[in-house]
């Protein structure tokens, strides 16, 4: 009977942390086959009783569908009223300052800038090094130079890739430079070809540089970004098919904006090859009343970028923010009143809950999903069903929910312990929905992940 008792304390030990790390994966895809009959006899706590399932099943099928429109979907994940990203671009990082940086940012050690935030902010990275710039001779990159054969510091970004402190890519390389540039199609072949490889697949695309970067396509004003050729097929510089095909979705608009929080963050724009991507603004400068811009996408600035007004007004508007950042660029960690503004908003995050810190491609797939899904709501047998149809994307068109891409979703729901959430037909169980305190349910946002990678081998 102990080992019995022991056996399953174990299983449900094991099935939790799956739920954590997955949060939208049936049981029945998780549990092995093997798994012990005294954990399997104990499943239909987790499950709904197969007669309600049936019954909602079928009222969806006389139901009409409802979007974001509705009452019944909650704007961002409960508890929070906004959400937040830090997008901070690769300039100048060595390997010293990103792990520096992010242990203060990510983890909740004692570390020199004092105790860690412990918020979800990512970085990016470049592929190739084609700059005879000062701040680079010893920048980070996948390649040494711009040798699809030479490897430099790709375990290193693999590393982080996979943990989580990396999520977008800085175009295929920096190319800023004092003579001609340095970029090829054959290179974002080549770069995709080495990322593909390696499992390491950015949504998110960042411009970078002066006009010796031409590999960029993020601006839709070519009158003002005319050396952007990335996307034009008429140029030999082109490689947005390759790109889009690699796994990007989502491309900064390469212009400066004074604009802090916004309603959504994106645009559908069409490219020049005709494939259509989403493009995002982030929080770059202020504008004095002369029109000259005052950049503040320094870390030295982050007490000018992050200000108690500008998150009241966040909060109070339910708005996104997207705050463009060079985090790593000086080489050390942000001195002590940028980093009360940063504690500010760790308070919003941690203490009062109102503001969600999401690394910036969870924070934009998070958008797209909430505002475009497509879902049905209907009662039953004393229950109450929400079925996720699909995602009608004005991008991909409308198509099935990826991975992860619903966590947060939140419906507001009279009976919250008998409401039952249905993804492509199939009912999430009892572990894999939350309940919160103001009559609503929600698919889980991700767990959080203070862990220090940088003690990692």
């Amino acid at each position: 009977m102990l080992n019995g008792l022991i056996a399953l304390i174990i299983g449900i030990a094991l099935l939790l942390t799956n739920v954590s790390s997955s949060p939208v994966r049936p049981l029945s895809r998780i549990l092995p086959e093997t798994a012990s009959g005294l954990l399997a006899g104990r499943l239909s706590a987790y499950t709904w009783d197969e007669t309600a399932v049936a019954e909602l099943s079928a009222a969806f099928e006389a139901c009409g569908t409802l979007t974001s429109d509705s009452a019944l979907l909650r704007k961002f994940p409960y508890p929070y009223e906004a959400m937040l990203a830090i997008s901070t671009d690769c300039d100048g990082m060595s390997t010293e300052g990103f792990v520096a940086v992010h242990r203060y940012l990510n983890t909740l050690e004692d570390t020199p800038a004092g105790r860690g935030l412990g918020l979800d902010v990512a970085d990016s990275f470049f592929v190739f090094n084609g700059s005879d710039l000062d701040d680079a001779t010893n920048l980070v990159s996948w390649f040494d130079g711009i040798d699809p054969e030479a490897a430099r510091d790709a375990a290193f970004i693999k590393k982080y890739w996979d943990a989580g402190w990396i999520d977008s890519i800085h175009t295929v390389g920096d190319f800023s430079n004092t003579g001609r540039t340095l970029f090829s199609r054959d290179l974002a072949i080549a770069a995709w070809k080495a990322l593909d490889g390696a499992g390491v697949s950015p949504t998110v695309w960042v411009d970078h540089g002066n006009a010796k970067n031409v590999q960029n396509f993020g601006a839709s004003d070519h009158k003002n970004s005319g050396y952007q050729k990335g996307d034009d097929p008429k140029s030999g510089y082109y490689h947005t098919d390759v790109t889009l095909s690699g796994g990007v979705r989502y491309v900064w608009y390469s212009r400066h904006s004074n604009r802090f929080g916004s309603a959504f963050p994106l645009t559908a724009r069409k490219l020049r090859d005709g494939q259509t991507i989403w493009n995002f603004s982030r929080y770059t400068n202020e504008t004095d009343r002369s029109g000259a811009i005052d950049w503040l996408w320094e870390a030295y600035r982050l007490r000018d970028q992050i200000t108690e007004e500008k998150l009241d007004n966040l909060e109070n508007n339910a708005q996104y923010a997207v705050i463009a950042q060079h985090l790593n660029k000086s080489g050390g960690l942000p001195d002590a009143p940028d980093r009360a503004a940063l504690q500010m908003l760790a308070d919003r995050f941690h203490v009062t809950g109102t503001i969600l810190v999401a690394r910036t491609s969870r924070l934009l797939a998070y958008a797209v999903a909430q505002k475009y899904v497509v879902f049905k709501y209907a009662q039953a047998g004393g229950y109450t069903g929400v079925s996720i149809e699909g995602v009608a994307d004005p991008v991909t068109g409308f198509r099935a929910p990826r991975p992860d891409e619903l966590n947060g979703l939140t419906f507001f729901t009279d009976e919250p312990e008998r409401t039952i959430i249905f993804i492509c037909g199939e009912p999430l169980t009892k572990l894999e929905i939350q309940i919160n305190g103001r009559s609503s349910v929600s698919i889980p946002w991700f767990e959080p992940d203070t862990r220090d990678y940088s003690s990692e081998l």
